[in-house]
């Protein structure tokens, strides 16, 4: 795009080193004096678990692991790190991962935290800060500053207090892989982020996960270690199996210790795991699991029509209140129907088998998180899949329409994230059936 004379140039790349080339080659093209804006972006690291590291000894501050999820995060944390501490000199990278939307809140205030203490290094992981405190920090005044500090933290959050003689604060450094592997699953993603043994066991899991999970998306961040700390590929390869099992998880291989944590179907799953595990692992690493198991609810099909039969706007009222106590909720980021709405799914199929001839159409709704394109898109596979959940219920297709709306006809303020939890919906709008006129009938 040309405008008075600047040319812009916007665009989303495969890759670091696609991005690279994009630039040489269009600095080699571009006329002698010629005003350019380029933003040209790469892919995103996601790092998990998500990091934050700040040390101060005798007054110096240090940043050492440092990660948010937009420029725009950077610059706030780097602005509040700057203003509190008068530190400027440090790198604080871009990357998928963070827990929450309350992850920057978290980190200015352990930046504020540690202004008050001498002594001390704050490091955050996913939702849980740890402070560690020199031998000058530990007195009455320490616990009155982490009661305060802890009254501020976001729901889900916590503090741990390490009392513990301060080390050497770390030195600065850009944000890599961790060593230990993380494998994670959610709806449509997998990601493994970390270390495995041996030059060419990276490209093998990267083969090996692309053939057993087609259709999801790969975040893959994997590094080759030493063999004596890292998984081997045989057991990498038994634990890519495992997600299979599962609806959501995390797996952690430590040098010690595998913790698998998640969700999934059929109870005794854990039981299954385990077993799965002990024959197929090599390693002396203990195994922790952590399963949410859930039975799996088939739907109810309407078999017979009640003898009384409803208006729609009669039909209509009961379906909103159907969705008061347990709304029809999903997957975050995702088109996949939550558990939990078995149940008032169930209860809308029996409404609507008491007013079997009017029509009904399903609307979907988002919050204003994320592009338009991205809302309308998700919000219309959601109805999607309210109408196929209905149709597996015994409603007829021919009474059925899905449509998504996206970010449209908010209810309550995106502001917040209870407002944004309101405008991530599912709504119905039950209409008469249009009947033909003569008009009509004699055409």
């Amino acid at each position: 795009m040309v405008t008075d004379g600047t040319m812009s140039i916007e665009a989303a790349l495969d890759d670091s080193e696609t991005r690279q080339l994009l630039l040489a080659e269009i600095e080699a093209a571009s006329p002698t004096g010629q005003e350019m804006t380029l933003a040209l972006s790469a892919p995103r690291m996601t790092l998990s678990p998500y990091p934050f590291d700040l040390s101060v000894e005798d007054g110096v501050f240090r940043v050492g692991s440092c990660a948010a999820t937009t420029e725009s995060d950077i610059r706030t944390i780097s602005r509040h790190i700057a203003s509190v501490t008068g530190l400027n000199d440090f790198e604080c990278q871009v990357a998928l991962g963070a827990p929450d939307e309350n992850w920057l809140a978290t980190a200015q205030l352990a930046v504020e935290l540690l202004t008050d203490l001498p002594d001390a290094a704050i490091s955050i992981r996913d939702r849980v800060m740890v402070l560690t405190l020199g031998e000058s920090d530990i007195d009455d005044r320490v616990d009155m500053i982490v009661q305060r500090v802890r009254e501020r933290m976001p729901t889900g959050y916590s503090l741990l207090v390490d009392r513990m003689v301060l080390e050497e604060a770390p030195t600065p450094e850009v944000v890599t892989a961790p060593k230990d592997l993380t494998i994670t699953i959610a709806p449509g993603l997998i990601s493994a982020v970390g270390g495995i043994a041996g030059d060419a066991a990276v490209e093998t899991v990267l083969s090996y996960t692309q053939t057993a999970y087609p259709g999801h998306s790969l975040t893959l961040d994997l590094i080759a270690s030493d063999p004596g700390s890292a998984p081997a590929l045989a057991d990498t390869l038994a634990l890519v199996d495992i997600l299979n099992q599962l609806d959501t998880g995390t797996i952690r291989i430590a040098e010690e210790t595998i913790r698998i944590t998640g969700t999934g179907e059929g109870i005794g799953l854990s039981g299954q795991i385990e077993s799965t595990l002990n024959s197929r692992l090599t390693g002396n690493r203990e195994v922790e699991l952590d399963i949410e198991e859930y039975e799996r609810v088939e739907p109810e099909i309407v078999a017979e029509l009640p003898d009384v039969m409803k208006s729609p706007a009669e039909c209509q009222e009961e379906i909103v209140a159907a969705q008061q106590d347990v709304r029809i909720n999903f997957a975050p980021s995702s088109a996949s129907l939550d558990v939990t709405s078995a149940r008032p799914l169930d209860g809308i199929a029996r409404i609507l088998a008491t007013c079997p001839t009017v029509q009904v159409a399903i609307e979907g709704y988002t919050d204003s998180s994320g592009g338009e394109d991205m809302n309308q898109r998700i919000s219309q596979q959601r109805a999607d899949a309210v109408l196929d959940a209905l149709l597996a219920r015994g409603v007829f297709l021919d009474r059925l329409t899905a449509t998504g709306y996206g970010e449209a006809t908010p209810i309550a303020s995106n502001d917040t994230a209870e407002g944004r939890e309101a405008n991530r919906r599912i709504e119905f709008t039950l209409s008469a059936p249009v009947t033909p006129t003569d008009e009509d009938e004699d055409e």
